[in-house]
């Protein structure tokens, strides 16, 4: 049996029987390309929720571990003694992703090899891996499939428990064109040199990327007399570096105890981003000459993953004693049963501001007015003549990150409740709607099979800004938890919520509050269930919306999880003063 394990056609065969490493080898558009073919596809490891679960404690533990031996490695190499924090800073993002991408691809391949009827599959040559820039291009490349093909066959060439013929095609991952400067970055890089000379008592608190809206950022530091940096200096690397084959060799760690281990500790070397290895000190001089030379107090919302320059410069002055905090980005975080993005934010933080809650378990998270909120009753306003805006989410193909929602091909039964949602109301009401789809398209062709399911739906691409959306429409469907219904929420915009907890599982301190949405009748756990309110509330959304059980249970529930605060900038003032005299 010929084993395939990407969409890719060109590494396809022409007749069976084919297994399919996953679903992820199917793309809808293309089905006529594979349904004349005698095809299985392989069970998915993770369809066993408990297993997933359980895998996620399973990697944390293997993620310390390498970030203590990925520690020292770099510390070597680049003959420098940072902490272990600064590297958790520096290095923890890509590295928790990639122990937990790589052990999803490491667990199918072994599946395929235990199954013992693969007869022959087609790999690239890995002799010579080419490694992601930094973070933004590992983002990129970890949901399309020649990346992903190339992890597969760099598994199967090295595990020999599949037998392989390599085949030679030119790498087609993502490009970076997206990083030419813009007229925006020219503004931010003349700020940040006005910030680097100003006087270190203005620089002592640095607000960089927190999601305040502009003016009330400005307002913020302007309370607190500090430089008023509207954003983190847009800092990018523009060219790709030469893998540097002999700094990589002194990152080929030896901390392995099982087989996975033992693959784990070459390939960490292989496919480090070079913003770790080759341009760290080139990124290291640029953060230098741009950010302040101290701060006492650094406060972030969204540039601890994705900006390398930052995450070096925060890590340097956290190791010269700064306090680094991180406020809350957006929706999941106190909720979800798992977060791997919660786990690593509230450990890189000598406090994490959350958007409400609190757990027993980890004690430097505090709730404060979220950021992201401040001002979202003025900017999302209900048109009582509106339409429904039914707003879906989409995922990678590919398994990306832990966390409780759904994986690979489990995706599909997503998009099969909302059909069974859209399928349970009248026309008349399916007339009121728009489905808007997510932004990012990962292969699932959404647009087609709603087209061809229901093409009396209005469909939008997502590429409206969400709130300008809202503010034409007089009810929100959320079906996913995420953002999107805690804004709504927090907007005292009319909402109704579904999702199966099955894919999308809530830790225990986190249920009594959406059982108390359901009792309201706000969320709903099946699509049939969702369909019926809508039906009951379409013809007066402002008079449920405003009843008294419904509204006790929106104040309640955003007070743990979207609070607000019309007192937000003298609490934030007051924490933040507190902060940087030592409280």
């Amino acid at each position: 049996m010929f084993l395939i394990t990407t969409a890719d056609p060109r590494f396809w065969p022409s007749r069976g029987p084919v297994l399919l490493l996953g679903e992820w080898c199917k793309i809808y558009s293309q089905k006529h390309s594979y349904e004349h073919l005698e095809a299985e596809t392989l069970s998915y490891h993770w369809d066993d929720r408990a297993r997933l679960y359980s895998d996620y404690q399973y990697l944390d533990g293997i993620y310390e571990k390498y970030l203590d031996a990925l520690s020292s490695k770099l510390n070597a190499i680049h003959t420098i003694n940072q902490s272990h924090r600064f590297w958790r800073i520096v290095v923890g993002p890509w590295l928790r992703y990639f122990v937990e991408i790589f052990y999803d691809r490491y667990l199918s391949i072994s599946a395929a090899a235990d199954r013992g009827s693969v007869s022959d599959t087609l790999i690239v040559d890995t002799s010579r891996v080419t490694p992601p820039l930094d973070f933004p291009e590992f983002n990129n490349w970890y949901a399309c499939d020649s990346h992903n093909h190339r992890l597969y066959s760099w598994l199967i060439e090295r595990t020999s428990g599949l037998p392989f013929h390599k085949i030679s095609v030119e790498p087609d991952l993502p490009s970076l064109k997206s990083r030419k400067k813009s007229g925006r970055d020219l503004i931010a890089v003349i700020i940040s040199r006005v910030g680097h000379v100003m006087p270190a008592k203005c620089t002592q608190i640095s607000l960089l990327t927190t999601q305040l809206p502009v003016q009330q950022l400005s307002r913020l530091n302007t309370a607190l007399r500090q430089f008023p940096w509207p954003a983190a200096p847009p800092i990018r690397l523009l060219q790709r570096p030469a893998p540097d084959s002999s700094l990589r060799s002194g990152l080929v760690l030896q901390a392995a105890n099982t087989s996975f281990e033992k693959l784990l500790d070459r390939a960490i070397a292989e496919h480090i981003p070079c913003a770790h290895v080759e341009a760290f000190e080139t990124l290291r001089r640029r953060a230098l000459s741009a950010y302040p030379v101290r701060s006492d107090v650094i406060v972030t919302s969204a540039a601890e993953t994705f900006d390398e320059a930052f995450k070096i410069w925060t890590g340097l002055q956290v190791d010269k004693g700064a306090t680094f905090m991180m406020s809350q980005h957006g929706g999941s975080f106190g909720t979800c049963l798992w977060v791997s993005a919660e786990d690593h934010q509230v450990a890189i933080s000598n406090r994490f501001y959350s958007w409400g809650w609190t757990d027993g378990k980890m004690p430097s998270v505090k709730p404060m007015p979220a950021f992201r909120l401040v001002g979202i009753v003025k900017r999302i306003r209900p048109s009582d003549s509106g339409r429904i805006l039914w707003s879906l989410v989409s995922c990678p193909r590919y398994s990306f990150r832990m966390l409780s929602l759904p994986v690979a091909g489990q995706f599909l039964s997503y998009i099969d409740e909302q059909f069974r949602l859209a399928g349970a109301l009248p026309k008349e009401v399916r007339s009121k709607i728009t489905v808007r789809l997510y932004p990012e398209k990962y292969g699932w062709d959404e647009e087609q099979r709603w087209r061809e399911r229901f093409p009396d739906i209005q469909i939008g691409d997502g590429g409206e800004n969400m709130e300008k959306e809202l503010s034409r429409c007089s009810l929100s469907i959320s079906t996913y938890n995420a953002t999107t219904f805690l804004q709504t929420m927090a907007a005292n915009f009319p909402t109704i919520i579904f999702w199966n907890p099955r894919y999308w599982e809530l830790r225990p301190s986190a249920q009594p509050y959406f059982d108390l949405l359901q009792q309201a009748g706000l969320f709903h756990s099946s699509p049939e269930s969702a369909a019926s309110k809508i039906i009951e509330v379409s013809t007066d959304i402002r008079q449920w919306w405003n009843g008294r059980a419904v509204q006790q249970a929106r104040i309640e529930f955003c007070e743990r999880f979207a609070r607000t605060s019309k007192d937000w900038l003298k609490e934030w003032k007051s924490e933040l003063s507190d902060l940087n005299r030592g409280g």
